[in-house]
């Protein structure tokens, strides 16, 4: 596969980022290696977010109705993600991009 496609496969669900992980460990280019980072950032952030909203809504239960909303922010960066590594850009993602890039290292 090409560094393109694995780079993409890489934000499908958690088991495309460990097909493009294990697909890409022999020759591992640049592209690669920062859209890995980046999808890997984006899951873990889903994750969070998850939890934080759940706790929100739970404690401020008002709020139930703008959760449908909040929960599609994970949903957008997967989208981006996918359009940069379509285009082949190592462009960070939005607001948690940069903060990725300097925790996450594969």
């Amino acid at each position: 596969m090409s560094s393109k496609t694995i780079s993409m496969i890489a934000y499908i669900t958690i088991i495309g980022w460990l097909i493009a992980f294990f697909q890409s460990r022999n020759t591992r280019t640049p592209l690669v290696k920062f859209h890995l980072e980046q999808a890997l950032g984006v899951f873990i952030f889903s994750f969070c977010w998850s939890v934080i909203l759940r706790i929100l809504f739970f404690v401020i239960p008002p709020l139930a109705p703008v959760g449908g909303i909040l929960s599609f922010v994970p949903l957008v960066f997967i989208i981006l993600g996918i359009i940069n590594a379509s285009k082949e850009q190592f462009t960070p993602l939005p607001i948690i991009g940069n903060l990725i890039a300097d925790k996450i290292k594969l």
